[in-house]
Order: C-alpha cells, then sequence, then structure tokens
C-alpha cells in the first residue's frame, strides 16, 4: 500500500490574501497602542509603592541605569535558550518514557507528542525563571546602587513590578501546567489486540479493530479558513459514529515508524482498505 506525495502546488504557495496584507498592516498599529494601553491599566491596577520625595528624580536617575535595560536585555536572552533546553529536557524524557510503558510488545505502534512541542511550555517557564535569575544576579552587580535602580524603575513605569511580576508567575505556572497535562494526555497506541486513542482535550477512546467501518484517506483538506491545505489525511470511522483522524495526531513514534505504516498496520488488522477522495471538506474531519 503506497501513497503518492502531495500535489505540488502547495497552500504555502499560493498568493497572500487581501486579509493576510490588511493582518500585516494592521499588527504594528495594534502593538503601538496596545502596549501604551497595558503599562496605563498597570499602573492604574498595581501603582508602585509610596516613594521618598528626597530621593533622585527619573532625570537624576535616567543616565545612571538606561543602558542597564540594554545589558539585562541582552542577559535575559542569553539565559533564555539554556534555561529552555534545560526546562525541555526532561519533558521529553518523561514523554518517551510514558510513551515505553504503554507498549506492549515490539509490534504495538505507539504515537506521542513530538519533541518540538515541549519546547512551548518550556519556553514560557524559561521567560518567568530567567527573570527570577536576572535579579539576584543584578543585585550582585549594583550592591548598593540596586535601591536607586528599584526607584528608577517605578518612576519610569510607575507600577509595582513585584506585584505584577507575581501574579504572572500564577499565570504562566498554571498556563504550563495545563499545557503539560494536555501533552501528555495526547497519545496513540495501537497494539495487536486493540486501538487506543486519546486526543488534546479529549478522553481515551478504545476500540477493538472489527468496530472500524472504514478508513478515508485524502491528499488535501479544507481548512477552517477555506483555503486548501495539500497533506496526506487519514480518517477513522467507527460503528459508534466516531471517527479520528490523523490531522489531529501526535506525529512522533516511539520506534521512529511513520503514519503509513500505522495505517498499513490497522488496515491488516481490521480488514478494511482505505478508500481515496479528492479532498476532505471543512468540518469533516
Amino acid at each position: 500500500m503506497r501513497y503518492g506525495r502531495a500535489a505540488a502546488l502547495s497552500w504555502a504557495q499560493e498568493p497572500p490574501s487581501l486579509a493576510t496584507h490588511m493582518t500585516d498592516a494592521i499588527t504594528p498599529l495594534l502593538i503601538s497602542i496596545t502596549i501604551p494601553l497595558l503599562f496605563w491599566w498597570l499602573a492604574r491596577k498595581y501603582p508602585a509603592p509610596e516613594l521618598s520625595q528626597d530621593g533622585p528624580s527619573l532625570e537624576e536617575l535616567a543616565p545612571r541605569f538606561r543602558k542597564w535595560e540594554w545589558v539585562l536585555v541582552l542577559v535575559y536572552m542569553a539565559l533564555w535558550a539554556p534555561v529552555a533546553a534545560a526546562l525541555a529536557a526532561p519533558l521529553r524524557w518523561l514523554a518517551e518514557w510514558q510513551a515505553r510503558s504503554m507498549q506492549v510488545d515490539a509490534q504495538t505502534f505507539v504515537f506521542y507528542m513530538e519533541d518540538a512541542a515541549w519546547w512551548l511550555p518550556a519556553f514560557f517557564m524559561a521567560l518567568l525563571l530567567s527573570g527570577l535569575l536576572l535579579t539576584p544576579l543584578l543585585k550582585a552587580v549594583l550592591k548598593q546602587s540596586y535601591r536607586d535602580y528599584e526607584r528608577y524603575n517605578a518612576l519610569r513605569y510607575g507600577f509595582d513590578q513585584r506585584r505584577v511580576l507575581k501574579g504572572l508567575a500564577v499565570l504562566v505556572c498554571t498556563g504550563c501546567a495545563l499545557l503539560i497535562y494536555v501533552f501528555f494526555d495526547a497519545y496513540v497506541v495501537a497494539s495487536p489486540r486493540e486501538l487506543r486513542v486519546n486526543t488534546l482535550f479529549g478522553p481515551e477512546r478504545r476500540y477493538e479493530y472489527p468496530q472500524i467501518t472504514e478508513i478515508v484517506t485524502a491528499p488535501a483538506l479544507v481548512a477552517p479558513n477555506g483555503n486548501t491545505v495539500y497533506r496526506r489525511v487519514f480518517l477513522l470511522r467507527f460503528a459508534d459514529g466516531s471517527s479520528y483522524s490523523t490531522d489531529n495526531m501526535p506525529q512522533q513514534e516511539l520506534g521512529g515508524r511513520s503514519r503509513t505504516q500505522w495505517i498499513e498496520f490497522i488496515a491488516g488488522q481490521s480488514g478494511r482498505s482505505p478508500t481515496e477522495k479528492a479532498v476532505f471538506q471543512r468540518g469533516e474531519l
């Protein structure tokens, strides 16, 4: 069982639409409006602590600390990559360990979230952790001047950065914890006895192979925005009326096998040969 390559003309090669041009033009404008509004809202919601009137003014502090902002940005970016890598590595290891625990035998296919997916929670956690690592480093460098630096930030931005960062930390940690849980809970296991599928945000479903009523495949699908996307997709239909699409399937297989090999295994176990159609319409998957 072999399938040809997708059509030469891909969605990515289509000329940009009017909506794309409008988005490119509007995005910088929205950013220029949103950022000042965000700082205004933070200053009202989390006002900076009362500052002594005897301390130096913003005009006096700016020449001393403005250059440090660029230094901090560079150090922050330098910290981000290794911190993100250090956070993503154990997540990838745990995902592989979980996949191995679900493999019944050498024949069993186990698809789980690919390595690149774990960079998403690691990215946001690294943004937070890099900032936490930067604070003691900055205190050590500035020493007695650190208090003046805090005053400079309070005068310039007008909000309490500590309170904002605490709230941000809660949001980031909660969001990343939910994302990690969802990623660990997404998998496909095809053993010689049964098929187990668990989609993002969905419960696990188990099927015996005689419950597969049809296997349909197409080289393209119509995306929610109406564009035709050229990629090979398989759709399994089951006797209970449910279905499962490889378009929503994790891409990494424990043994390095492809989805085409998986479909060949499914077809052999169920006795159902894939039927070809031209394209999956919007909402069909």
